[in-house]
């Protein structure tokens, strides 16, 4: 994808949704849906990335970037994420965010999509517009409050999307 993402990570040691995120990602949807979860060259591995919700992705940084008192474009990841914040109203309208839970280039078919789905919804999260087990309400975990929000280079490749900056929430 080009460009680099926001994402929004849940708090890692004081909310259950991160632990269970965690485990779908490195283990249960590899385990159960490892076509699904690879590349079409066989020489890539899956990568595992930590839980996080994708806030908008396709970022260009040399877009962005914030224009100094000199009229340059401010140098550093801090100037880049606030330059990134003030476009996020922008892309709110051209970019839903989503759970991200896997990652590759093979294509996922209807069939596997909703198969995938039961297992989230298994392991307790609840993907929008869902009902609990009585009818009236959830049983599982829907979000989450604070994080922190990284900066990521989602154009290079996956071993190497390391945030270039964060946020705390």
């Amino acid at each position: 994808m080009p460009g680099s993402s926001l994402w929004l990570l849940p708090p890692a040691r004081t909310h259950p949704l991160h632990d269970v995120l965690a485990t779908l990602i490195a283990r249960t949807l590899p385990a159960r849906f490892p076509h699904a979860s690879s590349s079409t060259d066989p020489r890539v591995a899956p990568h595992f990335f930590p839980p996080h919700v994708t806030l908008t992705s396709g970022i260009a940084p040399d877009r962005y970037l914030l224009a100094g008192e000199d009229g340059r474009r401010g140098e550093g990841p801090q100037a880049w994420l606030e330059g990134v914040l003030r476009g996020l109203e922008e892309w709110r309208e051209e970019f839903g965010p989503h759970v991200s839970l896997m990652y590759g280039d093979v294509p996922i078919g209807e069939q596997t999509l909703k198969e995938i789905t039961a297992v989230v919804r298994e392991a307790g999260v609840n993907l929008g517009g869902e009902e609990g087990a009585d009818g009236k309400g959830w049983d599982g975990w829907d979000g989450w409050d604070g994080g922190v929000v990284w900066l990521v280079p989602t154009d290079k490749p996956m071993a190497e999307w390391k945030p270039i900056a964060t946020v705390e929430l």
